[in-house]
């Protein structure tokens, strides 16, 4: 604890930021790539709230339970790109709660690339428009509440059928003139546990199909899986710092030994695994024990992933 309070005010967030990206990026890609180029480059993108101390004032937000009684609460807020096709971290952020998630996503943007987002990213028409000019393709969920204007039916194919998909079309968004925008394809997908979605996208058909559109979404959990790892495995929801640039160095350093992590084992670990490194660190376990257990746990995966397919 006194190490780190010391090292808060030595250490750069700036550079810590730029080695987490630089470890992402050496995470192995899958042997198998879908030859689909749409497939490429797609980055979920979402952001976590974690509860920060009543005395941490920087980090004032008011949502939730207290924005219901009037009171104020604190929040530090995780901003994420999730590379779906590989399944790992891309580009983190770390700021307060109050800070608008779209905001912070546009000075992320990355040409040529696309993003899968829920309700939230399809509020900001202009935004979608912003993104469109940048070369970026994008699928998001619109709200229940959105104006569409249907303005050509398109053919819905049985694999279309087979993924969920009832109808799709292009559609112009908007109520008012100045937020409508056009060129947009929207796909409904009828889920099970969600009803009736209705997944924008800037896509052409020959580009993404419907089949596609719907799996793309429905990949978009990883990067909710990706927090709740983070928040139950890594132990992130004890704060060593009080101070906005403590909590945003400890959050990159947690980030940090995700991805290591991944590159040492080949796969982020298991609650086991996490189990085996910790007995070695406290001396408890030999680095033979380790190596044996690993393993044993990578057999183990892969004797339940043949069993799944």
């Amino acid at each position: 604890m006194g190490s780190f309070s010391e090292a808060q005010h030595l250490t750069d967030p700036v550079w810590l930021e730029r080695l987490f990206t630089e470890l992402a990026a050496q995470v192995p890609s899958p042997a198998l790539r879908d030859p689909h180029q749409a497939w490429q480059q797609w980055f979920a993108r979402d952001a976590s709230l974690l509860p920060a101390l009543p005395r941490m004032h920087w980090a004032l937000f008011g949502g939730g339970k207290a924005k219901q009684n009037g009171q104020s609460n604190q929040a530090v807020r995780l901003h994420l790109s999730f590379n779906l096709l590989e399944d790992k971290p891309a580009a983190a952020q770390i700021t307060h709660g109050k800070i608008c998630e779209r905001k912070t996503w546009k000075t992320q943007w990355e040409r040529g690339a696309a993003y899968v987002g829920d309700r939230l990213y399809s509020e900001d028409y202009q935004g979608l428009r912003e993104l469109d000019a940048r070369g970026c393709a994008y699928i998001v969920r619109l709200r229940d509440d959105a104006v569409v204007t249907v303005q050509e039916e398109l053919p819905v194919t049985a694999a279309d059928r087979a993924a969920g998909v009832t109808r799709q079309a292009w559609v112009q968004l908007g109520r008012r003139a100045c937020d409508r925008i056009t060129g947009v394809r929207v796909v409904w997908v009828q889920s099970a546990t969600a009803g009736e979605l209705r997944l924008a996208t800037n896509l052409p058909v020959p580009e993404a199909p419907a089949e596609l559109v719907s799996v793309m979404y429905r990949r978009r959990w990883q990067i909710e899986g990706f927090f709740k790892w983070l928040k139950c495995l890594l132990g992130c929801r004890h704060w060593l710092a009080e101070s906005q640039r403590g909590v945003t160095i400890q959050l990159y350093l947690a980030l940090i030994a995700a991805v290591l992590l991944q590159l040492a084992l080949g796969q982020r670990p298991t609650k086991r695994m996490l189990e085996l490194l910790r007995l070695y660190q406290l001396g408890w376990a030999t680095l033979a024990e380790l190596t044996a257990g690993l393993a044993r746990e990578h057999a183990r995966g892969k004797l339940r992933t043949s069993k799944k397919s």
